[in-house]
């Protein structure tokens, strides 16, 4: 196992983390109901798997599929914690190939986080492969809480819309992220599968200091040691970052530093989740 690899299943359980909020809100939105069999397709580390095990028992089954061995494991050591080894399957499947379940024989499908380009293709298919996984009035729900525009840097507006306009810089040069493909786009990948489209719904996320220690770690790492950092550096010259901005910038995310983010006595965060819900017709 690739050290990078086990690094990225740890991200993603500790974002599942951050956004535990929302993503009980909107398992909720998507009804399932005990004795339901669920697809969790795209599962990751698994941090979904326990709240929809707790929606559809008794009586009901839940099954996670990834690509990623290391999320594969990491779901599998999570559902051992939560002593639910032997009620939750988890299976290492690629999304564009065959699902390891039969044609209209669930009740609900998850897909949180996982239907990019870059990753699967076209997301559309993977949809229409997901809707023929439902049966009739099974539910579709299509969940980002990583994609609308975060706030990382209170107080910092200008700072960070340039660093998330260096994020789109980089995306716009290396992925092509335009139009019906786009992560924004998912009632149209929903409708061109066949689904009726259910709602749209939007799940905020707010946290403030003292931060959790999960949260602290996450933002930590994965946002301004992370994609934050990243984008100053493969972009901030191209959409007119200056000199000044590139020092503040590295005043608020130098640990060492007297001005880091993360120690700012009034420091929140807040993010947005989009969940978009489709429903096969009776």
């Amino acid at each position: 196992m690739a050290d990078d690899e086990t690094d990225y299943a740890e991200t993603e359980y500790l974002y599942n983390r951050v956004m535990a909020g929302a993503l009980t809100g909107a398992v909720a939105a998507l009804g399932a109901r005990p004795g339901w069999h669920v697809l969790d397709a795209g599962c990751g580390p698994g941090g979904v798997l326990p709240l929809l095990h707790a929606a559809v028992a008794p009586g009901g089954t839940v099954i996670g599929v990834d690509s990623s061995l290391p999320h594969v494991e990491r779901a599998r050591r999570l559902l051992r914690e939560c002593g639910l080894q032997d009620a939750v399957t988890v299976a290492v499947a690629d999304l564009c190939g065959d699902l390891p379940v039969a044609a209209g024989s669930c009740a609900a499908a998850w897909a949180a986080d996982v239907l990019y380009p870059d990753t699967v293709g076209d997301p559309g298919a993977v949809v229409a492969r997901l809707a023929r996984a439902l049966k009739p009035g099974g539910v579709l729900g299509i969940f980002y809480g990583n994609w609308l525009r975060p706030l990382y840097l209170p107080g910092y507006a200008r700072l960070e819309h340039l660093i998330c306009a260096a994020r789109e810089a980089v995306y716009a040069r290396e992925h092509a992220w335009q139009g019906p493909p786009h992560p924004e786009r998912p009632l149209g990948w929903v409708e061109r599968a066949g689904l009726d489209v259910r709602g749209l719904s939007l799940f905020p996320v707010v946290h403030r200091q003292p931060l959790p220690n999960l949260v602290r770690r996450y933002i930590a790492t994965a946002i301004l040691d992370g994609h934050y950092a990243r984008a100053v550096v493969a972009g901030g010259e191209a959409i007119g970052m200056t000199t000044e901005d590139a020092a503040l910038w590295q005043r608020l995310s130098d640990p060492d530093s007297p001005e880091y983010v993360l120690d700012q006595p009034d420091y929140y965060c807040a993010m947005t989740a989009i969940l978009a819900l489709g429903q096969r017709p009776v």
